[in-house]
């Protein structure tokens, strides 16, 4: 999908790139397991802006390709990744919901909602960066719509609600907003087909850097278990 797109080298990276200094390469999905299309309890987690260029220089040299850096992470086998709540919250969260992370990992996918940084420690994403990036060229929704994950959620914060809740799945004839506590930093969405099923429910929270672990990782499993297919 990225070289389809031509990721970076688009009229709409190149014109991101104009706007911006010291943008990073694009960096592909972080993880995903091999058999995630062909599971139920699925399950997408994606956080905010990418950060640094994790992993190795694709073939065609358009895109980090971070997928062994977020395998390797999220098993909290790289050197670093005990220290980064993204990789070690959502470990635990995987393990707790399906009892072990060697089962959980199959089920689940990582990846960003913008795919490049413009700054290597914090998100300082400008809002036209997020609409290259999430609206026009819509690369996570493309992932998105290739995983057709039964969940996702997104460790954004309120910094991307715009961008989204513009998105709408294929076959979707309905939306209900389940809830939307700002105060709580959580927002849950179900997407619905024209039978009435369930084609996704999305949840938007806090990232989960600086947060209670116990916490976290309880409120999220408790949500998992709500919304289980």
């Amino acid at each position: 999908m990225y070289e389809q797109i031509l990721i970076g080298k688009n009229d709409i990276c190149l014109k991101c790139k104009a706007n911006e200094s010291l943008l990073t390469l694009p960096l592909s999905i972080y993880y995903s397991s091999e058999n995630f299309n062909n599971l139920d309890n699925t399950i997408m987690f994606i956080g905010k802006n990418a950060v640094g260029s994790p992993g190795e220089l694709s073939v065609n040299s358009l895109f980090m390709d971070a997928t062994d850096f977020g395998s390797e992470s999220i098993a909290l086998k790289e050197e670093y990744s005990t220290r980064r709540a993204f990789y070690s919250y959502t470990h635990e969260i995987i393990k707790t919901h399906f009892g072990s992370f060697d089962i959980g990992k199959n089920y689940v996918a990582l990846s960003n909602i913008v795919k490049c940084n413009n700054e290597s420690t914090q998100d300082a994403t400008s809002y036209s960066m997020k609409k290259c990036c999430i609206d026009d060229l819509a690369v996570i929704w493309k992932e998105v719509d290739i995983l057709k994950p039964k969940r996702i959620i997104f460790y954004t914060a309120r910094k991307y609600d715009e961008f989204i809740k513009n998105y709408k799945p294929k076959d979707c004839i309905n939306i209900i907003d389940v809830v939307d506590n700002d105060f709580e930093c959580w927002f849950h969405r179900k997407y619905i087909d024209i039978n009435g099923k369930i084609i996704c429910d999305i949840l938007r929270t806090y990232h989960p850097e600086r947060k209670n672990k116990e916490n976290f990782v309880l409120k999220i499993c408790k949500w998992l278990e709500e919304t289980k297919n």
